[in-house]
């Protein structure tokens, strides 16, 4: 059964023509539309522009793989919620994923959690 992540989506069906760049500017759009501006009876006096969120994007069985890691479970839950890209949005991760790949690799690096540990908190 695929663990489901608590902060973290996995997006797929990216073009590959220029996925590095579609991705950041998804990845803009969709944190500033779910950043909130405070209201009048706010306590903070500064308006909530960026979400603190970790990004990667990489090659994974020839197509490109996106993660975006949110800093709490109800910010993920609405960023599911989002069509306007087309893509594949899901939280569901079984197997191996990939975190980052290079063109010519000379290394590969394999980072295992313990049993209930997530991938994404290591």
């Amino acid at each position: 059964m695929p663990r489901m992540s608590d902060r973290t989506i996995r997006i797929r069906s990216i073009p590959q023509h220029n996925g590095d760049k579609a991705f950041a500017d998804y990845t803009q759009r969709l944190t500033s539309t779910l950043a909130k501006k405070p209201s009048i009876f706010s306590r903070s006096s500064r308006p909530l522009t960026e979400l603190s969120t970790s990004t990667s994007l990489a090659r994974q069985n020839d197509e490109s793989v996106g993660i975006i890691s949110f800093p709490s479970k109800q910010l993920k839950e609405k960023a599911l919620e989002d069509r306007e890209s087309g893509w594949v949005l899901d939280d569901k991760f079984d197997g191996m994923t990939v975190l980052h790949s290079h063109e010519d690799p000379e290394l590969d690096v394999c980072a295992v959690h313990g049993l209930g540990g997530c991938q994404f908190r290591v």
